[in-house]
């Protein structure tokens, strides 16, 4: 007996486009064996003895459902096969149904690809992306977006930009955002303009350069896929503190007094943490001190355990010195600072 299709993605031999792509992207991500891979290296620590066979075992398994759930969506998501599968079967479906001239038609052959028909689908090889990619949503609907570089965007693409502070972007913030897009009406045909409001998942360490793409939140169309949006980056001045890469430098205010006492000051971060630094020369405008691993969370959706444990790595942070000079002052206490510098000479 042939494979069935429906079966291995558990739906109706009558499920639509919609019901066949839920089911292959719920399936697709608990049996991708990569996932698995990953989270047993990461459990590695905590299992027994007779564990490593059994984890064996339960990787091939996933690998075999992986490959047969690839291979449903691949001939499901194809009218003509899918035409061919419903008439006939997987026997005729890939030996080619006779037509009435006597040929034959079908002849399909999985390529076995199942990591690109993943990629195809996810818009990305990352086998955690149902946790560690962002997402737009609204109240009913949720969608996994991925990162893109700009020569990418298309000019179908519905492009937004969100506004994101230089805290929110270290924290990772939820976005709303609002655009217009054409929707089909029941004729299929013609269309209407919504308005369309949704929050846009920001990841903690994306910066102004980050553009993401939801796949078929753009327009409708008859004809043609629906076009994508996309969600680029703006980043608000952060008085002080600027952002560069990974790192940040932060400008601290001294005054001259300070300056020349050479003691330690106290750094108030962009997060609020305290740190003191310990200065045993007098600072100057050239002075600059560097904190390994307290700059920007580094994001990487290729990193997948470090981001889903939260364990992103950090870039550093700079600090510079901006002496303030007084103001004001009187013919005697310039005469006394003109003497003092004269002695250093």
């Amino acid at each position: 007996m042939g494979k069935d299709y429906y079966e291995i993605l558990g739906i109706d031999s009558y499920a639509n486009r919609e019901g066949i792509s839920n089911a292959f992207r719920k399936l697709a991500i608990k049996y991708n064996p990569e996932r698995a891979i990953a989270l047993s290296t990461e459990n590695a620590s905590t299992l027994k003895v007779d564990d490593p066979l059994r984890e064996e075992q339960d990787l091939a398994n996933k690998s075999y459902h992986f490959s047969l759930i690839c291979e449903a969506y691949d001939v499901l998501s194809n009218t003509d096969t899918k035409q061919l599968f419903d008439q006939y079967g997987e026997e005729i479906l890939k030996e080619g149904a006779p037509t009435a001239n006597g040929a034959l038609k079908g002849g399909y052959s999985y390529k076995g690809n199942s990591e690109e028909i993943f990629r195809q689908f996810f818009g990305t090889n990352n086998p955690f992306c149902d946790i560690t990619l962002p997402l737009v949503k609204d109240d009913k609907v949720e969608c996994k977006g991925y990162l893109i570089d700009k020569n990418e965007v298309s000019d179908r693409d519905i492009v937004v930009t969100a506004t994101c502070t230089l805290l929110e972007f270290y924290n990772g913030c939820t976005k709303k955002i609002c655009y217009q897009r054409r929707v089909l009406k029941k004729d299929d045909k013609t269309s209407n303009i919504e308005d369309v409001e949704k929050e846009v998942e920001v990841m903690a360490g994306f910066d102004q350069d980050t553009i993401l793409r939801f796949p078929n939140k753009g327009d409708e169309e008859f004809g043609n896929s629906n076009s994508a949006l996309v969600v680029k980056f703006k980043s608000q001045t952060q008085k002080n503190i600027q952002r560069k890469g990974n790192d940040l430098i932060q400008t601290y205010n001294i005054t001259l007094q300070d300056a020349l006492q050479a003691s330690s000051v106290s750094i108030i971060t962009l997060t609020g943490e305290r740190v003191k630094l310990a200065i045993d020369e007098i600072i100057t405008p050239q002075t600059k001190r560097k904190l390994d691993g307290i700059g920007m969370p580094i994001y990487n959706d290729k990193d997948y355990m470090s981001t889903l444990l939260s364990k992103q790595k950090k870039g550093d942070l700079y600090i510079r010195f901006n002496v303030l000079f007084p103001k004001k002052l009187t013919q005697e206490q310039k005469n006394e600072l003109t003497e003092i510098l004269n002695e250093e000479e």
